[in-house]
């Protein structure tokens, strides 16, 4: 009787299983069955956002369905990763997150990080890899980056540059030019690249670091002035401005942002191979890629798990450069 009871359960145990995975096949099958939210934990009209939108685009002509983005910032992104851990592990919630909120916050803000990027996400797909571009106002007297630093070397503890937020690259960035040129910066973090652009141009700060996407037009229009990248190489779509790297004594810089889709972890692996499919594609259409170019970003084809092996090892990156240049939260 006793065998036979336990043979029972057995059997039942291995149907609910084998119903389970039914129904999670059958999920991921019908993927996507309703709204899909992407999540910015950043302002509108940055880089990020504009990357974010062109995706969005693809997504619904490719599902049928609506696909919406969702600005969620502050917090040093933390507001927009901690609605991605709310959501429900189906894939229906997306989050396009920097650098930042996936590798740096991790050591940076490991004191007071509200998730944890290994347990609470799951990496779909890398987007684009994009340099920031230092600039300062239309008609700063500074004509490069050797004239900043000398600034702010006669002027220590007073020349401010802009950031995206606490934790972001950019301020990173910032961070790191002040240490590899002996000086002191004081960083300004804002919420999004939109209101440091215009408190640039203001003259409210001194100067910022933010993607090609947020400040291209504004150099174009003479509004901003492009000191130089942040990348090793210049850009082809700004190829008159300098690599940090030329300036005398900062050889070899280089802190180049990305961004990278992530959703809920325990999302089935069938539903983020779909979620990774989909989103490459649209990364590869002519029109994208066209607009990505325009914007100086580059997308960098990766399987989902070279994306998690990238963030490990980029995790560890920054956490050098934290360590080195003695960067903190404040």
């Amino acid at each position: 009787m006793l065998a036979h009871l336990r043979s029972i359960g057995a059997a039942t145990l291995l149907g609910l299983t084998l119903f389970a995975s039914w129904q999670t096949d059958a999920a991921a099958q019908n993927f996507p069955d309703g709204q899909v939210t992407i999540i910015v934990p950043f302002a509108a009209g940055g880089g990020v956002d504009t990357i974010a939108r062109l995706v969005a685009d693809d997504l619904r002509a490719q599902w049928s369905v609506p696909v919406l983005v969702e600005n969620m910032p502050g917090g040093s992104g933390m507001i927009g990763a901690q609605a991605l851990t709310r959501a429900e592990p189906d894939g229906r919630t997306l989050m396009l997150a920097t650098a930042g909120e996936l590798a740096v916050n991790t050591t940076l803000l490991s004191g007071s990080l509200s998730y944890d990027v290994a347990k609470d996400f799951a990496p779909v797909a890398l987007a684009a890899r994009i340099p920031n571009v230092f600039v300062v106002k239309g008609d700063s007297s500074f004509a490069n980056v050797g004239d900043f630093v000398a600034a702010a070397k006669q002027n220590p503890d007073t020349m401010t540059y802009g950031s995206s937020g606490v934790g972001n690259p950019q301020h990173l960035t910032g961070a790191l030019l002040g240490y590899r040129a002996g000086v002191e910066l004081v960083h300004v973090p804002y919420k999004g690249s939109s209101q440091q652009v215009l408190d640039t141009m203001g003259g409210n700060i001194d100067a910022t670091f933010a993607s090609a996407a947020a400040v291209l037009a504004n150099v174009q229009d003479g509004s901003l002035k492009a000191l130089a990248v942040t990348s090793k190489e210049r850009m082809g779509v700004l190829p008159d401005v300098p690599a940090v790297g030329e300036t005398a004594g900062l050889e070899g810089f280089d802190l180049v942002n990305w961004f990278g889709f992530v959703t809920k972890a325990g999302t089935p692996p069938e539903t983020v191979a779909i979620l990774h499919e989909s989103i490459e594609k649209a990364l590869q259409t002519e029109a994208t890629k066209t607009r990505l170019q325009a914007i100086g970003a580059e997308f960098v084809p990766m399987t989902t798990a070279e994306f998690t092996g990238f963030i490990g090892s980029e995790t560890e990156k920054f956490a050098g450069i934290i360590k080195d240049a003695s960067i903190t939260a404040e």
